[in-house]
Formats: C-alpha cells, sequence, structure tokens
C-alpha cells in the first residue's frame, strides 16, 4: 500500500511518510521486473484521503470543505473504494499491470 503522497511529496512534517511511501513504489517496481518471469506479479495502490476513524478526526478538526477542496469528486474515498482495487489486482485479471501503481485519490493529484 502506497499513497498519493510518493509522487508530489509531502509537508517536511511528514517528510518520512512520503518518502517511505516512494519507497514502496521503488519496491513495487522491482518486484515486478524481477520476478514476473516467476509468475509474481506486483502492484501498488495510491490511496488519497480515504475516510477512517483516524481521518475522521481531521476532518472534524479542519472541516470537510477544506480537507475535499482538491478532490475533483468533492468526497473522500472509502474502505471499500479500496477494497475493490485490491480485489482486483488480487483477482489476477490483469497480469500485465503487474509493476503499475493504481491511484485512488479522485484526481487530487494527477500524474
Amino acid at each position: 500500500m502506497a499513497s498519493r503522497t510518493a509522487f508530489p511529496g509531502d509537508d517536511p512534517e511528514y517528510i518520512h511518510y512520503a518518502a517511505a511511501k516512494g519507497g514502496v513504489i521503488s519496491l513495487t517496481l522491482t518486484i515486478a521486473r524481477g520476478f514476473a518471469k516467476d509468475k509474481m506479479l506486483a502492484y501498488a495502490v495510491a490511496p488519497g484521503f480515504v475516510r477512517t476513524e483516524r481521518v475522521e478526526s481531521y476532518l472534524q478538526e479542519v472541516g470537510e470543505e477544506f480537507a475535499t477542496r482538491d478532490i475533483s469528486l468533492g468526497k473522500l474515498a472509502t474502505p471499500e473504494d479500496v477494497a475493490n482495487v485490491v480485489a482486483f489486482l488480487a483477482s489476477g485479471l490483469a497480469p500485465h499491470t503487474t509493476g503499475a501503481t493504481i491511484d485512488i485519490n479522485s484526481a487530487s493529484y494527477v500524474r
């Protein structure tokens, strides 16, 4: 599990988090390139804001309108949104996407 912060970076207060998620992306690419011949597939899923219990306290602190200002759908992703993507990738229906990063961020960050 990566994060959208792997690509644009994050606030310096969260430098460790962005760096770790960037490492997940690199690890995914390396596994995909090195082990596809052994039928090992690797994907990274990079959510943006997901409406979890932890995020709920942040929303109460800053307000939902502030938190969703860059989210084109106007609402946070849900854990089910992420789970659906993970289930699809685990299904084996898209083996030629090995090495891909799937963004789940409502176009709040577009690569």
